[in-house]
């Protein structure tokens, strides 16, 4: 293969190849084993209202430019569910190929591809000017997997911070998980419909009466 590192990817072409139109394609640096890029499917019997992707529901801003990439065929099987990195402030969802992610902080909503291009390249690219929708990957251990995610984006409650266990059963025997700053549970097991557990009284913290 003759391949050429970009800023988001690594393009390569393949003269052997047998149809023309797969000469062209895109090399899976998601798969490098540094990057340890392992998530359970969320939803492997598919979503009703959600693209879900080999088991994966892609988080819905990342539909347009996913559709944009002709789906799998240079984006590549999708690698984790969406997910919240707390300290660069973004949504981020990996594929074979290609990475998406989502600043949280930027007001337009605009969807860019992480930088596997540079992380691939190892030191020896070139490093573009900073700018908004340039997303730099720093390898990190394995997540804790956030299947509450969806319902905290959807309600504005990514200010809970992130999570500090695993999804675990409640005494009720629902689904719940500890983040910073709540307790998060689904009454009916999914990751959309989310509830917060009343915590202070978990803890034994007993209301104290209003003085006037």
């Amino acid at each position: 293969l003759s391949c050429q590192y970009t800023t988001n990817a690594l393009m390569c072409y393949d003269p052997l190849a047998a149809d023309p139109s797969h000469r062209y394609k895109l090399y899976p640096l998601g798969l490098n084993p540094s990057l340890n890029l392992v998530d359970t499917p969320d939803a492997p019997n598919g979503a009703e209202g959600q693209v879900v992707v080999d088991g994966y529901i892609l988080y819905s801003p990342f539909v347009p430019l996913y559709e944009r990439l002709k789906g799998s065929e240079y984006a590549g099987r999708a690698l984790t569910r969406a997910r919240y990195n707390y300290l660069q402030r973004r949504i981020e969802q990996y594929f074979e190929n290609v990475a998406f992610f989502q600043p949280l902080d930027d007001t337009s909503g605009r969807v860019c591809l992480l930088a596997y291009g540079l992380f691939g390249c190892e030191g020896r690219c070139q490093v573009p000017p900073p700018d908004p929708c340039l997303g730099m990957i720093n390898p990190t251990p394995q997540q804790v997997e956030q299947p509450f995610l969806p319902g905290l984006i959807a309600n504005n409650l990514l200010i809970i911070g992130q999570p500090v266990s695993r999804v675990q059963s409640g005494a009720d025997g629902l689904p719940e998980q500890v983040y910073e700053a709540a307790l998060v549970y689904s009454p009916d097991g999914s990751g959309a419909n989310i509830r917060l557990r009343p915590l202070p009284l978990l803890l034994g913290i007993v209301p104290e009466e209003l003085q006037a």
